[in-house]
């Protein structure tokens, strides 16, 4: 006897079965394609109607021929007169006839011409003549005082000092020798040593200062010929 050992599977007899949900939604689906495809055939077919409808109503129109209205006719016109226009004609000047033109020839139907306005040339205004704006003067500076004058001092007159030279030696010890000898008599000497430009440096004596003219004069006239009056 030959044992099975494959592995048995068990299967419950209690096992609940599952609803079936997969057709039910393919079932709506289906009929919610039906539904769309009716919607969308019902309102092709109706516009499709009504388009065919309006183009046979158009045809129809056009087919009928229209009766033009009867214009009555035109009075004769007698030899010598113009032709009469028509409300669409246009007289060669441009001007239109309004109405239907039967009397448009007539001397008593034509307006009369409109009065041209006599243009009268307008007096141009004279021009107002621009004032210049006055310019602004600068406000003038107040002028300083003017200090009175100083009355001037008069000044003192200096009565010149005169002295009397008594000789100009190139020698030094000469000219000491003559200042001792004036100097015992008394006559106030003095040696004043100066270069002169050719003669170079000589020593002048002279005698008495500060003296007037007429005092020098007669101290020179007592000291001798060689003696000279000079100003200081």
């Amino acid at each position: 006897m030959a044992i099975d050992y494959r592995e048995r599977s068990f299967a419950s007899k209690n096992k609940p079965r599952r609803p079936p949900v997969g057709k039910y939604v393919a079932g709506i689906l289906v009929a919610v394609l039906l539904v769309f495809a009716a919607g969308f055939i019902g309102g092709w077919s109706l516009c499709w109607y009504k388009m065919k409808k309006t183009v046979s109503v158009q045809q129809q129109a056009l087919s009928t021929p229209v009766a033009s209205p009867v214009q009555p006719p035109l009075p004769a016109v007698p030899k010598g007169q113009q032709t009469p226009l028509t409300f669409y004609e246009t007289l060669p000047g441009g001007k239109t006839v309004i109405g239907s033109g039967i009397n448009a020839g007539l001397t008593e139907h034509q307006p009369a011409p409109a009065a041209k306005p006599s243009i009268q040339p307008q007096a141009t205004p004279p021009a107002a003549s621009v004032k210049p704006s006055p310019v602004p003067q600068p406000a003038a500076k107040p002028q300083a005082p003017v200090a009175p004058e100083k009355p001037v001092a008069p000044q003192p007159v200096v009565e010149k000092k005169f002295a009397v030279q008594v000789a100009s030696v190139k020698d030094k010890a000469e000219a000491e020798s003559l200042r001792s000898k004036l100097a015992a008599k008394g006559l106030n000497p003095t040696i004043y040593e100066v270069k002169v430009p050719e003669k170079g440096i000589v020593f002048r004596v002279r005698a008495g200062r500060h003296l007037s003219q007429s005092e020098a004069k007669e101290l020179a006239a007592k000291l001798g010929s060689g003696a000279i009056v000079i100003a200081e």
